[in-house]
């Protein structure tokens, strides 16, 4: 007969004693600057932190004024966004609106920021402490996981999305307590589902990555064990089922906009350059109090992607745990389990290459992952969570159940502890708030009107706008805003490619005209601390506005008699104009490069603009992007293993092929490919594939053209043939 489920109290004495001890670390570790100064400043660097911010105003503005939450136009105005793909935060936003509405989102913020490691610490506490039944473990154990490199990394980049999950050793917990049969199948479902949903209303990646890891666990538990537990197994995976389908209901709502409207396919992001390095499971990098010091850091400096997102840091301490562990409990059932989830999650970790200290070596299985719905869309290297969280097990295992004196396992966990502090540099982790006088004082009410489109400047990641917006309540729209990847709709033109990237853009003042006619902007407002300030007061005509500087900024209100002229220029034709001018003008330059006699081998983009071959007129792109944005590498059979700079490709391949290389859709670049075919030796789109005629997609992809020396005369001789370039082109 089956036993009648036990009471086990979560919020008992000790459990609230280690929520106010994880607390504290929280304050003390991440947050101690912020204790006189919580509504000046905010924890995190970096743009994300403007967006949650943002997110934090929005969803509650939408509810009070009756919008569609999931439909916004405050941001990207007037196409907007769907909020459901851009990590909104919709059930921590609400949760936290009284004291947004009290104090402000920048304050409601950083209550979300500082509970979060105290949170995610505190539910693996909860689960140690059920594993293990003994208290100091689990409060090592709730440790290692809250504050675990993964944790402060993604804290330090403000990611609120990855930082709130402690539904993640909660739902954990809650098998742990059926499969003990300590809990109902009845009661699993009911409080495993709304744990989901919670996880779900939070952060969508990591409901979808615990889908998978989840199956992956009980897929290991089913090879690894016989007999009444592998049926134990079984008739699990049947509760966790009927879980999930209640959480899919909860949020069903969530779902319909998630693939209602389009959704973005394939991969956001380069899932190789997020992927985490094989070193960096041993090197911290400076989040870490060790990876400040000097060699470590410049070590921690080669791997791929940002700051943010090298999070596959456990030090010694806890990987020589892990093997002493798996030394003495792999041959049983949960010891297997656990150390065989702990490797694959690794290796899945290390995305579809290694990497070994910034260098790519081999394929590995994590390129499978690409082809997986939702799952394509996720970082790899951010799998580090689920192995921090099996550390965090084996540790408080370890501890608990040891022959070892009293005196090593205090030792082994200061120097757990010791290797995994965060960077004590208390202003490390915080950021002040930039916002100018102009919105933070109410004096935008003078110049613009509610509801009016705007664009705000720095532009897109490289500023606060969504930041400022919040603050001033939703009044006014943008056309722009950080929230991830662009909008199909933003990413067709020129300029905004110019604005994001290092792309040079010729002609700009026409491009800019033609995207804010097409956008109805009204005004353009310019901080002060913009390094490219003076970038756009030479964009705007000398006519078209008068400067107003007041308040931290300039305001350039827009005439509708300025931008009448250039209503007639849609997306395509700007890239049409852009990519033509563009391709020519390198066609050119390479031409120009030969005739001094230069040596092949040596020609490059950076090359070319050193030697004064590129136009002066040109937009080079902003003086600052993120280093992870500013360029990538491609292979090839041919011999064009030079970077890509500024967007740009430009160069010779076995000393005898000029390429050209330049981004954009197919229907932008369609005229080019059709006018150099003839001349051409090969042409790749989207590159690395071989160009074939017939219907291409309209996504982005990178056209790289070779010519050989007859191919070449004859395209640079057509060029006299070519319509004007888009300088001498008429605006209707």
């Amino acid at each position: 007969m089956r036993p009648s489920p036990k009471d086990e109290r979560i919020c008992d004495r000790d459990s609230l004693l280690a929520f106010a001890l994880y607390a504290a670390l929280s304050i003390v570790l991440l947050g101690r600057a912020l204790i006189f100064d919580y509504s000046g400043s905010y924890e995190g660097r970096g743009s994300d932190p403007s967006f949650f911010i943002w997110a934090i105003t929005w969803w509650p503005y939408a509810i009070r004024h009756r919008l569609n939450p999931f439909l916004t136009e405050m941001i990207f105005a007037p196409s907007g966004v769907n909020t459901a793909w851009i990590t909104a935060i919709p059930l921590a936003s609400l949760l936290v609106s009284p004291i947004t509405a009290a104090f402000g989102p920048v304050v409601a913020y950083n209550c979300l920021a500082l509970l979060a490691p105290a949170s995610a610490a505190w539910a693996t506490f909860i689960l140690c402490r059920h594993l293990t039944k003994s208290f100091w473990p689990s409060l090592l154990g709730g440790y290692i996981f809250g504050f675990s490199s993964y944790m402060i990394a993604q804290a330090f980049g403000g990611h609120l999305v990855l930082v709130l999950i402690f539904p993640v050793p909660m739902a954990l917990y809650l098998a742990v307590r059926w499969f003990d049969a300590t809990l109902s199948s009845r009661m699993m479902v009911m409080l495993t589902g709304v744990t989901l949903a919670v996880q779900f209303f939070i952060s969508v990646e990591i409901f979808a990555t615990m889908i998978m890891f989840a199956a992956l666990v009980l897929f290991l538990a089913l090879g690894g064990t016989t007999g009444a537990n592998r049926l134990r197994i079984l008739r699990l995976i049947g509760v966790l089922a009927c879980a999930y389908a209640l959480a899919l209901l909860i949020a069903s709502p969530y779902i319909y906009y998630l693939f209602a409207y389009g959704h973005p396919k394939g991969q956001m992001w380069d899932t190789p350059q997020f992927s985490a390095d094989f070193l960096n499971f041993v090197i911290p990098t400076e989040v870490n109090a060790l990876g400040t010091l000097g060699p470590l850091k410049r070590l921690a400096t080669r791997f791929s992607g940002n700051i943010f997102e090298r999070t596959a840091y456990f030090g010694p301490i806890l990987i020589g745990l892990a093997i002493v562990y798996a030394h003495r409990h792999w041959k049983e059932p949960l010891g297997r389990v656990l150390i065989d989830s702990l490797v694959v999650i690794c290796v899945l970790s290390l995305g579809p290459t290694l990497h070994v200290g910034g260098r790519e070596l081999v394929g590995m299985p994590g390129k499978g992952l690409a082809v997986m719905p939702v799952i394509d869309k996720a970082l790899p290297v951010r799998f580090t969570m689920y192995a921090s969280l099996i550390l965090a097990i084996i540790t408080s295992f370890w501890l608990a159940a040891s022959g070892v004196s009293v005196r090593t396992k205090r030792l082994v966990a200061a120097l757990a502890v010791l290797f995994s502090l965060p960077n004590l540099d208390a202003h490390y982790w915080i950021t002040k708030v930039d916002t100018p006088a102009f919105f933070s004082t109410g004096l935008y009410r003078k110049y613009i009107a509610p509801g009016e489109n705007v664009v705000v400047t720095p532009y897109w990641i490289l500023g606060n706008s969504m930041l400022w917006q919040a603050q001033t309540g939703m009044y006014f729209r943008m056309a722009g805003g950080w929230s991830g990847p662009l909008p199909n709709e933003y990413r067709h033109w020129p300029v905004i490619g110019a604005l994001t990237e290092w792309t040079p853009l010729p002609d700009p003042q026409t491009q800019l005209m033609s995207f804010l006619a097409s956008h109805e902007v009204a005004d353009v407002i310019i901080s002060d601390d913009d390094p490219d300030r003076g970038m756009w007061l030479r964009w705007i005509p000398a006519d078209g506005a008068a400067p107003i500087d007041i308040g931290g900024v300039t305001v350039l209100k827009i005439p509708r008699a300025a931008i009448l002229p250039y209503r007639a220029i849609t997306a395509t034709d700007a890239e049409r104009r852009a990519d033509a001018a563009l391709f020519d003008g390198l066609l050119a330059a390479a031409n120009r490069y030969s005739t001094l006699r230069r040596n092949p081998e040596m020609l490059t983009p950076f090359a070319a603009e050193q030697l004064g071959l590129i136009p002066v007129d040109w937009l080079p792109g902003p003086v600052w992007v993120p280093g992870w944005m500013a360029g990538t590498k491609f292979d090839t059979t041919l011999d064009t293993d030079k970077p890509v700079y500024r967007g740009v490709w430009l160069g010779y391949a076995d000393k005898a092929f000029l390429g050209i290389g330049i981004k954009g859709t197919y229907e932008g670049l369609k005229p080019i490919i059709e006018h150099y075919q003839p001349y051409a030796y090969r042409i790749y789109f989207p590159f690395p594939q071989k160009f074939a005629d017939g219907p291409h997609d309209d996504d982005r992809g990178f056209l790289l053209i070779f010519f050989d020396a007859a191919g070449l005369k004859r395209a640079i001789a057509s060029n006299a043939k070519l319509p004007p370039k888009q300088s001498e082109m008429p605006v209707h």
